[in-house]
This record gives C-alpha cells, sequence and structure tokens, in this order.
C-alpha cells in the first residue's frame, strides 16, 4: 500500500496530563509510524460535557503503512490499557486518541468516520492542524485547515501550553 500520511489528535485532562501526551505519542511513534510533524501543546476548554477539567491537546503527523481500520484497532488496545476505568463520551480521560486524517481519504463506516466528522466544530483542532498543516484541505469541504479555523465558531478557549515539551 505504501506509506499515509495520518493525522491524529491526542488529548488528557486526567492526571499527569503532560505524561500521558507523552507516552501516547511514544506509541503512536512505535506501532502506527514515524513522526513527521506535531504540533504545540495546548490547553483547551472541555467540549462536550465542560463541567471538567481543562484538557492538555496536540496533534501529529505520521507517516503509516498501515491502514485506517489497523490503526484504530492500534489505538482501541492503548486507550483500554491506558484510560480511567470510568470512561463516557466526551467525559474525563486519561487519554483521547482520534483519528483526524487518514491521507485525503474518506471513510464511513460504523466504527469509524474519515476525517473525523467534528474537526470543523473544535477549535482547539483546527488551531494545531492550521499550525502543522494550514495549507491541507479538508476531503469533503475543500477548504484548508487555516481556512477552517478562520471560519470556526467554536467559543471554546485555547492557550499554549508553555509547560512542556514532549
Amino acid at each position: 500500500m505504501g506509506s499515509t500520511d495520518v493525522i491524529l489528535g491526542l488529548g488528557s485532562n486526567v492526571g499527569d496530563r503532560v505524561d500521558h501526551l507523552s507516552k501516547a505519542l511514544s506509541f503512536v511513534i512505535q506501532d502506527i509510524g514515524p513522526l513527521l510533524k506535531k504540533s504545540h501543546i495546548i490547553e483547551s476548554s472541555p467540549w462536550g460535557i465542560t463541567d471538567q477539567a481543562t484538557f492538555l491537546n496536540q496533534v501529529v503527523l505520521v507517516g503509516s503503512e498501515l491502514g485506517a481500520f489497523e490503526i484504530l484497532a492500534a489505538i482501541n488496545r492503548y486507550q483500554k490499557a491506558h484510560r480511567n476505568v470510568n470512561y463516557k463520551k466526551w467525559g474525563p480521560r486519561s487519554i483521547d486518541i482520534d483519528i483526524l486524517y487518514f491521507g485525503s481519504y474518506c471513510i464511513f463506516a460504523e466504527n469509524l468516520e474519515i476525517p473525523h466528522p467534528e474537526i470543523c466544530n473544535r477549535r482547539f483542532v483546527v488551531h494545531s492542524l492550521a499550525e502543522i498543516v494550514p495549507e491541507f484541505c479538508h476531503p469533503i469541504y475543500g477548504k484548508s485547515q487555516q481556512q477552517l479555523l478562520d471560519e470556526c465558531n467554536d467559543p471554546g478557549k485555547i492557550t499554549q501550553y508553555l509547560n512542556a515539551q514532549i
């Protein structure tokens, strides 16, 4: 198949958030593919369920020989081994890894939708995407990540997290 550029979103708001992101990044590099680019770590307001701690988020670009469903399976195994026991959608979590883009492919399956359907609605995601791949076009909307950021209506607050280097 050859290598595909895969963009993943990493997030944590429980425990040692920097350590969780660092370990998740090591997993990504070891099990999914070599790191090509990474955004700064940002701190963001929770999205969905807002009554919880702030998140640290990062977006990474890797080159992978794996297919999208193989990547999803690897991520699910990792998250199951490292998440909090009381995990719920949009709730607190020690680690969350989302496949944002798999090249310019579109996948619509029961357990996987690529591009991630909430990219355009989450300022913390498009902010980091615009940092590392500003000209990459969303394969459905035909807009660059910078355009998506400029048009994003999410009022969520984000700040660069200066205390972390991973």
